[in-house]
């Protein structure tokens, strides 16, 4: 297969463009950055999505006004509870289900993923600045030749 070749006329584009991208690479202050990235902590700004002069540009007017929609306003929405997430699990085909899965699942209560508490930071995720904790072992180890595997065994 041959190689894919530029059209003569877009090939100048194309060098100055590499070349502009290498030269703000090369040149970018990484010390300067980095150091106004420890100085103050991030605060993401999370701009509110559900406005109520926003929603009522959603729709046109229909010609009979009672009858246009309307939106729940601002506040209700985000006052509202936030409904939980479940934990999720696959569904087998009946001849390939693992023996004793669904009474499993029957039996085991209900796994609460996120809930009303919304995006707490993880119990488990180290502190900004300092380094992840080492890994739980696990039945996968890294080994010399990668990594190795042993098979999970059922807990019956």
């Amino acid at each position: 297969m041959a190689p894919l070749r530029l059209p003569r006329r877009l090939a100048p584009v194309f060098k100055s463009l590499f070349a502009t991208l290498l030269v703000a690479a090369i040149l970018q202050p990484r010390d300067a950055v980095a150091a106004a990235a420890a100085a103050e902590p991030f605060k993401p700004a999370i701009p509110r999505t559900y406005v109520d002069e926003e929603t009522a540009t959603w729709h046109l007017p229909l010609a009979y006004k009672e009858a246009s929609p309307t939106f729940l306003p601002a506040a209700y929405f985000y006052a509202r509870k936030v409904r939980p997430i479940y934990r999720s699990y696959p569904v087998y085909h009946p001849d390939r289900e693992p023996a004793g899965y669904l009474d499993r699942l029957k039996a085991a209560e209900p796994e609460v993923l996120r809930g009303d508490a919304g995006h707490k930071p993880r119990l488990d995720s180290p502190p900004a600045g300092r380094a992840p904790p080492e890994p739980k072992p696990g039945p996968c180890a890294a080994a010399s030749s990668g990594w190795t595997c042993q098979p999970k065994t059922a807990d019956v």
